[in-house]
């Protein structure tokens, strides 16, 4: 700095407490009782997922996989390797090698 100046610099901090001392909150804990109601039509007597209501076929074998009218599904069939091209509903050319190769 030019003619002698320097930045030299010192603090003094004061700390007031506006609002006396801080009051401690009490925490509140309610008990609650859950309660299960079944509601008209919102019965699923067979286990498959589907309102009786909405089940097309009642009745179901327990742990069979149904679709979302409550009727057992068909074969599921894995298509693993099986890849389309980004944002499109082509097929890549290796996941075409596949599907022809389990033909």
């Amino acid at each position: 700095f030019q003619d002698g100046y320097s930045d030299y610099r010192a603090a003094i901090g004061l700390e007031i407490p506006l609002y006396g001392e801080p009051k401690t909150v009490e925490k509140i804990v309610e008990k609650v009782k859950v309660v299960e109601v079944a509601g008209e039509g919102l019965g699923d007597a067979d286990g498959d997922g589907i309102v009786d209501g909405k089940d097309q076929c009642p009745n179901t074998p327990a742990g069979t996989r149904v679709d979302g009218e409550g009727c057992p599904l068909g074969d599921v069939v894995a298509l693993n390797g099986v890849t389309f091209e980004t944002d499109s509903n082509r097929l890549r050319p290796d996941a075409v090698t596949i599907l022809e190769k389990r033909q």
